[in-house]
């Protein structure tokens, strides 16, 4: 797929779910391609009861939120399920039990840092994979995406050496948020989410030095930071959050 956005919106499509429900918080893509869905907590909220249709996203977005494959899969057993794993690499998460009822999604740019690239994946069953075949035409997915893709997902040894980094700059941003009194409240492999009374002032401090995080509306105390790409860019956010709480 060029991308896993498009993809939710054409399975919206192909499924065409009576009484959708979507787990929140919530992609706004996913709300997009559902509007009016039902707000649902977990998988096992009991207001799913009424639903015929469940979309999520494992790891969730921001609190990380990982919901186990194979509750997923029970549940698939009563209703459709389609699972976001946006953020689930280097996991296999659900990828092994999906079907035309535990829809996968998977997404290249996250893990590799390539967004702009344009490149996902269905994993599901027959019945859906060649509905959106039909929808997508011949060629969905650009040359240049395909060639990088392929190359990426080869270079196993630097798959190795990204798991070891991203372990470790999140170690040292745990232990950065720990010293500065920060609560960590959610975290995903590629991002944390911290509880701050004064997040809009935080936000404005941290971008005037270059350090971009994520404000959440109806969360107003709460921020998503990224891994810090080196020794200097920690070093940098640490000094920031130093000046911050003077």
């Amino acid at each position: 797929m060029p991308g896993t956005d498009l993809a939710m919106r054409l399975l919206a499509r192909i499924l065409a779910a009576r009484s959708p429900g979507i787990q929140h918080p919530a992609y706004a893509g996913h709300l997009a391609a559902w509007p009016g869905a039902q707000a649902v907590t977990a998988p096992d909220d009991p207001a799913i009861t009424t639903c015929d249709l469940l979309a999520l996203a494992s790891p969730a977005n921001p609190d990380g939120r990982i919901c186990d494959p194979k509750a997923l899969a029970t549940l698939a057993q009563r209703i459709r399920v389609v699972v976001d794993e946006a953020y689930a690499d280097p996991d296999r998460g659900a990828c092994t039990m999906a079907s035309d009822r535990l829809v996968v999604l998977r997404s290249f740019g996250k893990f590799y840092g390539l967004p702009g690239l344009r490149l996902g994946f269905v994993i599901a069953g027959s019945h859906v994979t060649v509905a959106l075949r039909a929808l997508l035409g011949d060629w969905p997915v650009s040359l240049p995406a395909t060639a990088i893709g392929t190359a990426a997902y080869r270079d196993t040894a630097w798959r190795c050496a990204q798991l070891a980094r991203i372990r470790e700059a999140g170690a040292s941003l745990d232990r950065l948020f720990a010293d500065a009194g920060l609560p960590l409240i959610g975290c995903a492999p590629l991002f944390r989410l911290i509880r701050c009374d004064d997040a809009a002032r935080l936000f404005v401090a941290l971008a005037e030095r270059a350090i971009l995080t994520r404000p959440f509306t109806n969360y107003p105390d709460h921020l998503r930071i990224g891994l810090p790409g080196d020794a200097a860019a920690l070093v940098r956010l640490a000094t920031a959050l130093e000046e911050f709480q003077r």
